[in-house]
């Protein structure tokens, strides 16, 4: 594999061990966010959204201004 690949799994890595400890309770929601900025700024996609699907509805995530923001699925 190229050094490229290896370079962008490097950065991945960091991006998520920047997430803390995963017996946080706002673990999942710091995760969301590290992965977001991570696809932001490594991956072309703008406007990329992540989506959680529960039994109680669904709802949308997504950065602004840099901060993780919730918004619910009608």
């Amino acid at each position: 594999m190229s050094n490229l690949f290896y370079n962008a799994l490097r950065v991945y890595i960091e991006y998520m061990r920047d997430t803390g400890n995963p017996y946080d309770q706002n673990y999942m929601e710091k995760l969301e966010k590290q992965f977001l900025k991570f696809s932001e700024k490594h991956m072309p996609m703008p406007g990329m959204k992540l989506f959680k699907v529960q039994n109680s509805g669904n709802t949308e995530i997504y950065l602004e201004n840099s901060n993780r923001k919730t918004k619910l699925c009608p």
